[in-house]
C-alpha cells in the first residue's frame, strides 16, 4: 500500500476523534475539560504533521509513477529518436575540441543544460546527453543487428553502419538494477522518500464507544542528493578523427563500464562519506552478522539471514542472495548436513537465486583469519533506491596530452543510492571463505 494512503487513513481516523470530541461538548452544552483541550492540541498538532507528510509522499509517489512509465507524448520521443539516430559522439568530441557544436550534438547538448538547471545543477563539460536521450526506442535489444557489421565477404567487418547503441553503452544497466533496485531518472532538487521505521499496530476498543487506541505509526525519512560520480579515459587523437561508429562504442564502453562499477560498488559497500553514497553494508538498521575472528559459513548461518528478515516482515518473495565470488566459491561445496545435500543446488538457496558479485568484499582479514573473509547479503533490492539527476556530462579536453597526440575523456553524472527499509536486508560481512 501507497505510503500517502496509510498517512491519510491515520489522518482519518484521528479528525474522526477529535469530530467526536467536539461533537460531544456541543451536545453536553460545555466546553472542553483541561485534559480534552490537551488531547485536542495533540491531535490538532498529529493531523497538522500527517498533512505535510501526505504532500512529501504523494510528491514522491508521483515522481517514481512519472519516472516507471518513461513513455512521453508521441511528438518528444519521436524528437528525442530523431537526435539519438542523429548524433555522433566522435563527432561531439571532434566539435568539443574546436570550440563549436553544431546539429544534433549541439541540441543534445541544450537539453541536458535544461535538464541540470532544472535539477539545480551545473554542467562541467562541453558535451552532454541528456537523460531522456538514454534508452529511447528500446524495442531495439543492444546485440540486436547494425551494431558493427554489415553484408557478408571480404572487409564486411570494415564497413561502417548505423551504431547509436553506444548512448545506452554510456549508461549501461547497473548490478543492482538487474537485481531488483528501484530506479528514478530525472530528479529534481533533493528527494526526501518518506519511509516507516515502526509499523502501526492496531488495536481492539475497550467498549463501543470507546476511542480506537493509537496505532503508535512511526516515520522517518530517506533524503537522497546529488553526488557526483565521474569516469575518465584517454585516446589519441587518430582515434578520434576516425568517423567510424565503433569509435564511439569503443569510448562509450570504457566510460560507461566504469561508471557501472563505480556505482554498483558504492551501493554495496559505499562509506556515506568523502562524496560516497551509504551502501548496503554501512547503512544502520541493516541486519548485520559478524564475529571477533571472522564467520563460520554453515548452512545455518545462510538459513538465519532468511529468518532475521522474516522476523522484521521483511519477506516479500522477491529476495535474492548476493555472494563476493570466494563465498559463492564455498558454498557451492557446502552440505546441509555433513556429506549430505547440497545448501546450494542450481544456483539457489533455500528457493532464493544466488547471484555473484566483485563488487562484495572478500580477501579481508577479521582477528585471526587473514585475509580470507568476505560479504553475504540477502534481501529485496526493490528497497535499493537509484536515482540519477542528469545524463551523462563530458568534459573533452584535448589539451592536458597535448604533447603526445592525445585526448582525455571524462565523464560525469549525478547519482545517489539509499536503502528505503534497512531492515529488509540481512548480512554477513565477515564470512569466512578460506
Amino acid at each position: 500500500m501507497k505510503q500517502s494512503i496509510q498517512f491519510k487513513a491515520l489522518r482519518s481516523k484521528k479528525i474522526d476523534t477529535l469530530d467526536s470530541m467536539v461533537s460531544t461538548c456541543e451536545l453536553e452544552g460545555r466546553s472542553f475539560t483541561d485534559d480534552e483541550s490537551k488531547s485536542v492540541d495533540t491531535l490538532n498538532a498529529d493531523i497538522a504533521e500527517l498533512d505535510g507528510k501526505i504532500e512529501r509522499a504523494e510528491k514522491t509517489e508521483s515522481n517514481i509513477t512519472r519516472m516507471a512509465h518513461t513513455g512521453a507524448e508521441p511528438a518528444k520521443d519521436k524528437e528525442v529518436e530523431s537526435v539519438k539516430r542523429s548524433f555522433s559522439l566522435g563527432r561531439a568530441i571532434a566539435g568539443a575540441m574546436s570550440g563549436s557544436l553544431s546539429g544534433a550534438e549541439a541540441e543534445a547538448f541544450q537539453e541536458a543544460q535544461r535538464e541540470a538547471r532544472q535539477a539545480g545543477l551545473t554542467l562541467a563539460g562541453n558535451v552532454a546527453i541528456p537523460s531522456s536521450m538514454f534508452r529511447a526506442n528500446e524495442s531495439r535489444a543492444l546485440g540486436d543487428a547494425g551494431l558493427l557489421s554489415a553484408g557478408t565477404g571480404e572487409g564486411s567487418d570494415f564497413v561502417p553502419t548505423e551504431h547509436k547503441d553506444f548512448i545506452d553503452a554510456l549508461q549501461p544497466r547497473l548490478l543492482v538494477e538487474e537485481l531488483g533496485a528501484t530506479v528514478i531518472n530525472g530528479v529534481s532538487g533533493n528527494l526526501d522518500i518518506p519511509r516507516i521505521s515502526a509499523a502501526g499496530t492496531a488495536n481492539w476498543a475497550s467498549t463501543e464507544a470507546a476511542d480506537a487506541p493509537n496505532s503508535t505509526l512511526a516515520t522517518d525519512t530517506l533524503s537522497l542528493s546529488p553526488k557526483r560520480v565521474g569516469a575518465y579515459t584517454t585516446y589519441t587523437k587518430q582515434l578520434l578523427t576516425q568517423g567510424v561508429p565503433s569509435v564511439d562504442r569503443i569510448i562509450a564502453d570504457d566510460l560507461g563500464r566504469a561508471i557501472r562499477n563505480a556505482v554498483d560498488s558504492a551501493a554495496f559497500n559505499g562509506s556515506g562519506s568523502s562524496g560516497q553514497p551509504t551502501g548496503i553494508f554501512n547503512t544502520t538498521g541493516v541486519q548485520d552478522t559478524a564475529a571477533t575472528n571472522g564467520t563460520t559459513l554453515t548452512a545455518s548461518e545462510l538459513i538465519e539471514l532468511i529468518t532475521n528478515v522474516a522476523a522484521q516482515d521483511g519477506l516479500t518473495g522477491g529476495e535474492v542472495f548476493a555472494l563476493a565470488p570466494a563465498i559463492y566459491a564455498k558454498i557451492a561445496t557446502l552440505s546441509q548436513v555433513s556429506n549430505v545435500s547440497a545448501t546450494m543446488v542450481n544456483d539457489m538457496i533455500a528457493g532464493y537465486n544466488v547471484h555473484m558479485s566483485t563488487h562484495l568484499n572478500q580477501g579481508v582479514t577479521k582477528g585471526s583469519s587473514t585475509s580470507n573473509t568476505g560479504q553475504v547479503l540477502f534481501g529485496d533490492f526493490k528497497n535499493l533506491m537509484v536515482c540519477r539527476w542528469t545524463g551523462v556530462d563530458l568534459l573533452v579536453d584535448g589539451y592536458t596530452l597535448g604533447a603526445s597526440a592525445e585526448v582525455k575523456v571524462i565523464a560525469n553524472q549525478w547519482m545517489d543510492v539509499g536503502v528505503r527499509h534497512p531492515k529488509a536486508f540481512a548480512t554477513i560481512s565477515d564470512a569466512i571463505h578460506g
